[in-house]
This record gives C-alpha cells, sequence and structure tokens, in this order.
C-alpha cells in the first residue's frame, strides 16, 4: 500500500510539476526571442533613417560607413537596396541574391514589415533574418535586411532554461520527501494497528496501539481499537479465572467423593454392584471433566503469555506462583477421610526453606 500511495502522489507531483515547467521554458524562449527582435528591429529604424537621409542628398558615404561599423560591432550583415532592388550599402556578405533575402525585400518594398522568426531554443544556430522598409509610410524607396546571430540568445536561452529545469527538479525533490512524509504519517498508524489485530488474533492479551499518530479519524480508530482490547482482554481473564476456579473448587470435593466411594468398595451389597458401578462410572466422567477444564484454563494461560512474550521479546517473564499452604491443607483434607479409615492420621508439616 505504501508503494502505491507513493506512486500516485509522485505521478500527481511530477505532472504539476510539468505543467508548470512547460509553459515556463516557452514563455522564456518567447521572451527572449522577443527581446533580440525588439533590439534588431531598432537597428532596422536606424538604418531606414540614414537610408532617407542618404536617399534626400544623394551621398551613400555615411550609410555605408555605419553598415561597416555596425558589421565589425556585432558580426551581423547589413543590405540597404534602392527601390529598383539594387545595392546601396552592404555590409557582412549579404547579398540581394541569397536564399531567403528576395521574398523579404519584396514585402519590404510593399510597405510590409515582415518577420521571420521562430521562437529560440538552445540548440538554435540558424541566424535571423529581418526586413524593413525605407520611406515615409505611404511610399517605399527601398528596404533594408538584416542577418543577426543568435548564438549568444540562444546561449541565454539554454541558461533559463537550465535554471527552470533544476528548480523543476528541485520542486519534484521537494513534493517526493513531501509525499513520504504524507505517507509515513497516514501509514504509519494503519501499521500499528494491522500489529494490535495480528497480536490480538494470536492470543497476547490487551494489545495496545500509539493513539496519538496520524489523521484524527485513524486516531478514533486506534482509541476504539484500545478499548475493544482491553474488553476482550478483560473478558479473556474473567473466563479463564472463572474456569480455573470452578475446576479446582470442584476438584477437591470430587477427590474427596472418589475416596468415599472408592472406600465402599468391599461393602457393597451383590445387588448394588450395578448401581456402584455406574455411580464410579459418572464420578470418573465428572473427574475427567475437571481435569479437561483445568488442562483448557492453563492452555490458555498459557498461550495468552507466550503470544504477549512474542509480541514484547523484551518484557521480563511472568512468574508463576501458588499458595503452597492452601494446596497441603486442601491435600490434608482430601485424604484425611481414607487415613482415618486405615488408621493412618494425615497431617500438615513444616516445609523446610
Amino acid at each position: 500500500m505504501r508503494r502505491r500511495l507513493l506512486a500516485v502522489l509522485l505521478t500527481f507531483s511530477a505532472v504539476a510539476v510539468t505543467c508548470f515547467a512547460v509553459p515556463l521554458l516557452a514563455a522564456t524562449a518567447q521572451q527572449r526571442t522577443q527581446r533580440l527582435e525588439l533590439a534588431r528591429a531598432a537597428d532596422l529604424d536606424w538604418f531606414a533613417a540614414l537610408a532617407r537621409q542618404a536617399v534626400a542628398t544623394g551621398d551613400t558615404g555615411p550609410l555605408r560607413r555605419e553598415a561597416q561599423r555596425y558589421a565589425s560591432l556585432y558580426g551581423e550583415s547589413v543590405l540597404v537596396v534602392d527601390a529598383r532592388r539594387s545595392e546601396i550599402a552592404a555590409a557582412g556578405g549579404l547579398r540581394a541574391d541569397d536564399p531567403g533575402v528576395a521574398p523579404l525585400v519584396d514585402a519590404a518594398l510593399r510597405g510590409q514589415t515582415p518577420r521571420r522568426v521562430s521562437d529560440l531554443r538552445p540548440w538554435t544556430r540558424e541566424d535571423m533574418l529581418l526586413a524593413g522598409p525605407i520611406g515615409d509610410g505611404i511610399r517605399a524607396d527601398g528596404a533594408i535586411v538584416l542577418r543577426a546571430s543568435t548564438r549568444a540568445a540562444a546561449a541565454d536561452v539554454a541558461w533559463r532554461w537550465a535554471a527552470v529545469v533544476l528548480g523543476a527538479l528541485a520542486a519534484l525533490a521537494a513534493c517526493a520527501v513531501l509525499s513520504a512524509s504524507v505517507a509515513r504519517w497516514l501509514l504509519r498508524p494503519l501499521g500499528e494497528l494491522n500489529a494490535g489485530v495480528q497480536a490480538l488474533t494470536a492470543g497476547a492479551s490487551g494489545a495496545q496501539v500509539t493513539e496519538r499518530a496520524g489523521p484524527p479519524e485513524l486516531r478514533d480508530l486506534a482509541e476504539s481499537f484500545n478499548r475493544m482490547s482491553r474488553v476482550v482482554g478483560e473478558a479473556a481473564r474473567t473466563q479463564a479465572r472463572l474456569v480455573a476456579d470452578a475446576s479446582h473448587q470442584l476438584r477437591n470435593p470430587m477427590a474427596a467423593l472418589r475416596l468415599r466411594i472408592d472406600g465402599l468398595s468391599g461393602r457393597v451389597a451383590e445387588d448394588a454392584r450395578p448401581a456402584y458401578a455406574a455411580t464410579v462410572a459418572e464420578v470418573e466422567r465428572l473427574e475427567d471433566l475437571l481435569e479437561g477444564l483445568l488442562s483448557l484454563a492453563t492452555a490458555e494461560s498459557r498461550a495468552t503469555s507466550l503470544a504477549a512474550r512474542a509480541q514484547s521479546p523484551g518484557d521480563p517473564a511472568e512468574e508463576e506462583v501458588c499458595d503452597l499452604g492452601t494446596v497441603v491443607f486442601e491435600r490434608v483434607d482430601a485424604w484425611s477421610a481414607a487415613g482415618v479409615r486405615a488408621g493412618v492420621a494425615v497431617e500438615a508439616g513444616e516445609v523446610a526453606e
């Protein structure tokens, strides 16, 4: 049961942590991608302003120098073309005939700001292409294309994902510890109750369990079990005492009766022999019944003692005691009649210690 409960709790914890971590990973990648895209969009706007100035003045020198400085500083490529798709400025090796550039230029010349950007992943190695138009918002006089490196952003995403994964693993470990604690808190009282029931079944009288462990329902159950165990133990002890006392009380009169009947053996008339034999048989049957009762009481007492010692092996063995004077007095009383007939005095002497 412990394994099944832990499996359920750990499965639920893993699902909960996964449902929390996966969206966080996606949000982290999306946020870093948007940061990169916004930064490069600002660069596009800056080059668009320089390109408008170059078109207005006819001097493309400042635009070319800025493109070269940008490529050398960031290690990324810049391409500026006019409305006829002719190159105005280029740096970093980007050309208008490169794969994927022509569709971006066409879209930018139509006044659009295309974004061919997908969320970054730690394993992303493909460069990002972004384009923007040159113009006043009504008419496009050219287009700008940037090829941005994603390696630094992908490494940043990898570090963030590692932090999220480590946090998820730590949360899962905490859930595992909490699940183990909850399982122990719930199942320990059940284990004690099971041990108590087994002890009670084995004959251990008065088996008790802890009443201050587990949830309130199990504490109430433990308290009810302890009450039941005490009642059952007291009932068993009362029954054993009743059987033992009854058999002991009846044994002495029965022994005296047997002696007197045996003493009549030679004095019974011939015609009374059948009745005498029947009387002897009934006395023997009563003696067997008393012996059985004594054996039963002794066996129950012995079984209870052994079961209690088995459940508590560290407890000292209980000493079995008897009243020697009472036993001697009962034996003297039982054999006195036979001694009188035989001319022998039966008396209790002193017992040397």
